[in-house]
Parts: C-alpha cells; sequence; structure tokens
C-alpha cells in the first residue's frame, strides 16, 4: 500500500479537542499579583508532539502544541480521527507520510484557533500561529508514540 491508496481509502470523521491549558506563571513572592507582569507579549516558543493511536479500520493521531515563555504557558491538543474501509496493514513509511502531510494538516487550523484563545483568555495580545507549510514537521522516530515534531531547518 502506498500513500495514495490509503487516502482514496479514508473519510475524516472528527478532529476533536482532548485538551486546553491556559497558565500565566505568577511569582510566588508574597504581595506580588498580576502586576510582576507589566508588559507580557505573546512571544514564545512552540512546540507539537503527536501520539498515533490507532491504525486500523479507524486511524486516529493526537496533536498537540505547547507554547511557552517565562510568563505563561498554552496547551492545546486535538484528536483526528479518520475512518477506512478495511483494517489492512499499513507500511510504516506510508504512516509517516499520512502523518506528515496530511493528518497534521488536519489539524493545525484547530490548534492554531485554539492557541489564538487561549492567548485572549490570558490577555496576552494578539498570537497566531505561522503558516504550517507542506513537509516543515518531521516525524523523528515512528516507534516512539509521542514523537515531538519540530520545524525543519531547511
Amino acid at each position: 500500500m502506498d500513500i495514495q491508496e490509503l487516502l482514496q481509502s479514508v473519510t475524516l470523521r472528527d478532529v476533536r479537542t482532548i485538551q486546553t491549558e491556559a497558565t500565566l506563571k505568577l511569582p510566588s513572592t508574597p504581595d506580588t499579583g498580576l502586576s510582576a507582569f507589566g508588559d507580557v507579549t505573546s512571544a514564545g516558543e512552540i512546540a507539537i508532539n503527536l501520539n498515533p493511536i490507532s491504525w486500523g479500520s479507524a486511524l486516529e493521531t493526537w496533536f498537540r502544541a505547547v507554547v511557552e515563555s517565562e510568563q505563561f504557558k498554552l496547551v492545546a491538543a486535538v484528536a483526528v480521527l479518520y475512518d477506512r474501509a478495511d483494517d489492512s496493514q499499513i507500511p510504516d513509511d506510508v504512516r509517516i507520510e499520512f502523518t506528515e502531510k496530511v493528518s497534521i494538516m488536519a489539524a493545525y487550523p484547530y490548534l492554531r484557533v485554539l492557541i489564538q484563545g487561549l492567548a485572549a483568555d490570558l490577555r496576552l495580545g494578539t498570537m497566531t500561529l505561522d503558516v504550517l507549510r507542506q513537509g516543515q514537521f518531521k516525524v523523528d522516530a515512528p516507534s516512539n508514540p509521542a514523537t515531538p515534531i519540530e520545524p525543519s531547518t531547511d
């Protein structure tokens, strides 16, 4: 089976939010509250992790975006679910290609909206995740169920 055959046999069933978390990292010193934040910016580092759950007649992959700085932490996770006509074996290289080129593209707009909403809830200002280009994220180790994927440098 190749990626084209897999694409012919799947339908997107759902993209479901499974986690949201927004935290201001408040100082623990007495008599210090929100005033310690002064100029909070929405600048932070982003990482996206994945967890492939199922590769049978239903395909399920979880994606988690974490945006973090010294002042805040935002976490959003979604489950992407596809239905498939059969439960035949999917080769590892096809699983990786499907995850990198199809499944992440279904998840990313949802992660973007969730992160934007969480940033707004904490009054961090505008936060928009940049465009995710095809092939920009890579699966590092398919045998690791919680493999971090990072923007490629090329």
